[in-house]
């Protein structure tokens, strides 16, 4: 998994990068038929053949580090140029870059780098908290890896954890859970004194240093029902609003790490998608929708955020100041001394919403098709 500190190292080297380099981007999730026996190998190589511009050397570099066994992953990318080449591997698919059914991205001159910084920014740290009877454990999850946090509770004795275990909230207050406010609550948070309410306080500052260190845009609690609500009332009002779900999963101390990852990907899935429908909530409320008055107020710097889809097909028309407009007529008519010249959506808006400070929102699935349902395949909202 990719620390914070490899995401700062990779987006220096982005933007380090210089013109001309090849960028790559393939699917290689070994889970679908197209993939089997590293056909993805096969096309990209394939692909390459039309750049006449590369060395063999540097083609001989790529197949290369192409060829390296590496973890399964679902994404790869690959910028490489004669001073430096670097191939990542991602366990997310991308937005904007269209590799369905086997193709393969590979652009040679500037460094085609938005779906990968969309990636590293966008998609959010999630801290999950097991609350097993015997002892807790702390994961991070980041671009679907997942990786344990060893050290979370490490002065947290043996001892400590079979006390907690005979003081849990399953034991006084089974099937039920407790929730804030409630009697079951009050009862219960009385009994918490002393020694087993330090240790709950000790717990909760281990949580929260590691997720101010990590930077945790979230954290979902995994355990009986019981306890998991019980403990999610007690955190403090920082640690409780970063809380987006607690999950029942039965006490197991033993639980392996694609077992934890394979229970809350779907939910973390889940609330990605709550989030965009709420997105597009406030745009049916407040904002706009339709390519020309996006496009419009984007230009104008009037956009706080763009909601596209996540595969963004089309074309627009370019003047050679950088304006865009939906016809070449138009342009012309604003800009009559420009050169004006057609582009691909996908390559010049969200680099246009970036120069603009516009926040780039990706949606998908169901999102995605209400998106081109009800708000013309484009929405935004207004910085005011």
């Amino acid at each position: 998994m990719l620390s914070q500190q490899q995401v700062s190292d990779l987006t220096s080297f982005i933007s380090e990068l210089e013109t001309p380099t090849l960028s790559i981007y393939t699917d290689i999730n070994p889970a679908k038929p197209e993939n089997s026996r590293k056909a993805w190998l096969l096309r990209v190589k394939n692909s390459l053949k039309e750049f006449t511009e590369l060395s063999d050397e540097l083609k001989q570099k790529v197949f290369n580090l192409l060829e390296q066994e590496r973890p399964k992953a679902r994404t790869l990318i690959m910028f490489a140029n004669d001073q430096l080449i670097e191939r990542i591997d991602l366990q997310v698919d991308l937005p904007i870059v269209d590799l369905a059914h086997g193709q393969v991205e590979a652009r040679w001159g500037k460094p085609y780098v938005t779906p990968l910084l969309y990636a590293l920014d966008e998609y959010e740290r999630t801290g999950v908290v097991f609350l097993d009877q015997k002892k807790w454990r702390f994961f991070e999850i980041y671009l679907n890896e997942i990786e344990e946090i060893d050290r979370a509770f490490v002065d947290i004795n043996s001892e400590q954890w079979r006390q907690l275990s005979l003081d849990s909230v399953d034991r006084y207050y089974p099937g039920k859970g407790a929730s804030r406010g409630g009697a079951d609550f009050d009862r219960f948070a009385r009994r918490l004194e002393g020694w087993t309410y330090r240790l709950y306080k000790q717990l909760i500052q281990h949580i929260n240093q590691q997720v101010r260190e990590r930077s945790l845009d979230r954290l979902i609690l995994a355990g009986t029902n019981e306890t998991t609500h019980f403990f999610r009332e007690i955190l403090p009002k920082v640690l409780r609003d970063k809380v987006v779900r607690c999950i029942p999963c039965p006490p197991q101390a033993d639980v392996n790490l694609s077992e934890i990852l394979n229970k809350v990907t779907p939910v973390i899935r889940d609330i990605e998608r709550q989030s965009e429908f709420a997105l597009l909530a406030r745009v049916r409320e407040a904002g706009i929708w339709g390519m020309e008055k996006v496009l419009e107020s984007l230009q104008m710097g009037q956009l706080y955020a763009i909601i596209l889809p996540w595969q963004l097909n089309g074309t627009l028309w370019q003047c050679s100041n950088g304006w865009l407009s939906l016809t070449p007529i138009e342009g012309n008519a604003l800009f009559p001394d420009e050169s004006i010249f057609e582009v691909k959506l996908k390559d010049v808006l969200p680099e246009v919403a970036i120069d603009y400070g516009t926040r780039l929102e990706f949606v998908s699935e169901e999102t995605e098709q209400l998106l081109k349902q009800d708000f013309d395949g484009i929405a935004g909202l207004l910085r005011w």
